[in-house]
């Protein structure tokens, strides 16, 4: 996939809230959606869209008859979200911790987060993940990826099964955390 223009510009900007200086590699974001059932997942959720690289490639993945829930609180980043043009697709200019507000409890199949946990206080933190969590189906998949473990303890606080893989093709390389309900 070719970069989209005006990542490290953004990122500069605002580094605290997007968290990298540059986007997904197509390595890391075959990692990330690798685990989830795309088949048979109706609702799936992306948190911390940015530039839409993920967006992308979870569309491209995506049943005729599914739906995408896409949070992105940066601007500039959901003025471009905001212009895909599927039926399926659904973006908001909100926090991730509202995610109870657009979906009900136990009905997500998948949520997918590039959210930059380790810029994002532990409170917030606990509420984007609490919400996650609450969200998912019985076996739903909570998918996200860090540049640290620094954040395990806190995921296996909120998931039953933490799983952890390392994908090197990435700058920087990056942790991607697989955790079910």
């Amino acid at each position: 996939m070719a970069a989209k223009p005006g990542f490290l510009k953004t990122a500069i900007k605002d580094f605290k809230t997007i968290g990298a200086v540059a986007g997904s590699s197509p390595h890391l974001i075959e990692e990330m959606l690798e685990p989830v059932p795309f088949a048979s997942a109706r609702n799936i959720v992306e948190m911390g869209a940015g530039d839409g690289r993920i967006t992308d490639a979870i569309i491209r993945h995506l049943s005729h008859d599914s739906r995408l829930l896409v949070f992105e609180l940066n601007d500039e980043f959901f003025a471009r979200l905001s212009r895909i043009e599927d039926p399926r697709v659904q973006c908001l200019n909100r926090n991730a911790a509202d995610l109870l507000e657009w979906v009900q409890p136990d009905s997500v199949d998948a949520v997918i987060s590039a959210l930059p946990l380790a810029f994002i206080g532990k409170s917030e933190k606990s509420r984007i993940l609490r919400a996650a969590a609450e969200s998912l189906k019985p076996g739903g998949l909570f998918v996200q990826f860090q540049y640290s473990l620094t954040d395990l303890g806190l995921l296996r606080r909120h998931f039953g099964h933490v799983g952890v893989r390392f994908e090197l093709l990435n700058i920087p390389p990056a942790f991607i955390y697989v955790c079910t309900k």
